[in-house]
């Protein structure tokens, strides 16, 4: 997403602050695969939050930095065509497969790819039919804790399909917006859907559920009073989930010292709220701070964020595009743009690692998202002789 060409409004000052690091989709891990995370960075004893509580986060010098580690596992096309290009999203499964779509001029087809990176199969194709996708826009697609493929192809249903990829079933979207943002959305373990988008009429909650069957069942966690009573405020939260009965949802926008993320049970109950006050953070009505990448590897008790922020330049030429009536500079969308990267032990409630990168230099390195369960990641990159490929990446952490 770019920055907007006219900012007039405060809704469309936050899509400006959604840009720059082209960032997509999660998947499962493998357990005994090479792309084992290791994390040498020291941590602390874990500690007993109870039911309900707030972790506050300390706002100190965090012990460890970040290191962005190419695994050597690459998805490549090659000129005659037997691998395809693996295209923009990617997902690996519980097996250590991969699952890519949306490359250029296979807009309704998807790539089976083995732990090793090498290419395996493609399905799907245009049409209405079992298996066939209407393709209205770019594919989204999701995993569950069964290795079931759900993909939604912008129509008014999703499809299903087994781990061995035979389609299974197509379920109607019964609410708008289900499944339309991979960042926004989750299947849960036994193929229901979870959301907490923007797109429905009742602004009174953040999250609604979708049975298997694609209906309704329930709405639950509700918005602050502040939000609710501001019809362009957005309710979109990230949120992530590597199975079982929580997930977790990002950031909340108007915070003033900090940042909030919360656990939440897929039953609905609150479980559990960190607090993260930052000097680096802060809450501006005109140029809102937006959230780019949210993940939970709950097995390493880790929590991984990317914020997205102007520089102060940046922010001086918003401004003044703002007071002019004008675009944002092109040749700076990037260039004044910073990504401040967080990782938090959700064990011992302490900040293990911050760093902030220029976005024009951190788009070279940093994945375009993390796999679910997981902290490896991909990045979309096209080789010399012009060929595009992605690039299997771990984010792992080192002491100071």
């Amino acid at each position: 997403m770019a920055l907007p060409e006219s900012p007039k409004r405060t809704t469309a000052l936050a899509m400006a602050l959604a840009v720059s690091l082209p960032l997509a989709s999660m998947a499962l891990a493998a357990p005994e695969s090479p792309l084992e995370y290791q994390n040498p960075c020291p941590r602390k004893a874990p500690r007993d939050f109870p039911a309900g509580s707030v972790m506050e986060i300390e706002d100190r010098e965090p012990p460890c930095r970040f290191v962005f580690r190419p695994t050597g596992v690459r998805l490549e096309a090659v000129v005659d065509g037997s691998r395809p290009d693996p295209g923009t999203g990617v997902l690996m499964d519980g097996l250590g497969r991969f699952y890519s779509a949306n490359a250029r001029g296979y807009d309704a087809v998807i790539s089976v790819w083995n732990p090793e990176g090498e290419y395996l199969t493609s399905f799907g194709r245009e049409g209405e039919g079992p298996g066939e996708f209407t393709v209205r826009g770019m594919l989204s697609l999701y995993l569950d804790g069964r290795n079931q493929l759900h993909v939604r192809d912008g129509g008014l249903s999703w499809s299903v399909f087994s781990a061995d990829h035979e389609f299974l079933k197509r379920v109607v979207i019964t609410e708008p917006g289900m499944l339309a943002e991979e960042r926004t959305t989750i299947i849960l373990d036994n193929g229901a859907a979870l959301a907490a988008d923007d797109y429905r009429s009742d602004r009174s909650t953040y999250f609604r559920v979708l049975r298997p069957d694609g209906t309704l069942d329930r709405s639950f966690g509700p918005v602050e009073q502040k939000l609710a009573g501001n019809p362009g405020a957005r309710l979109s939260r990230l949120i992530s989930y590597e199975g079982g009965e929580t997930f977790w949802a990002g950031p909340r926008f108007g915070d003033q010292d900090g940042y909030v993320v919360e656990e939440w049970g897929t039953d609905g109950e609150l479980r559990r709220t960190l607090h993260r006050p930052a000097s680096w953070y802060a809450w501006d009505e005109d140029l809102p701070m937006g959230p780019l990448q949210f993940h939970i590897d709950e097995d390493d008790g880790l929590l991984y964020m990317i914020f997205q922020r102007l520089t102060s330049e940046g922010i001086r030429l918003m401004k003044q595009a703002i007071r002019d009536d004008q675009p944002f500079p092109r040749d700076k969308r990037y260039t004044e743009t910073e990504a401040i990267i967080e990782m938090i032990d959700l064990r011992s409630g302490e900040l293990l690692a911050s760093e902030t990168y220029r976005v024009s230099d951190a788009m070279d390195f940093i994945p375009r998202d993390l796999f679910r369960g997981a902290m490896q990641g991909y990045a979309y990159k096209e080789a010399e002789d012009g060929l595009p490929f992605v690039e299997i990446v771990a984010v792992e952490l080192e002491a100071k």
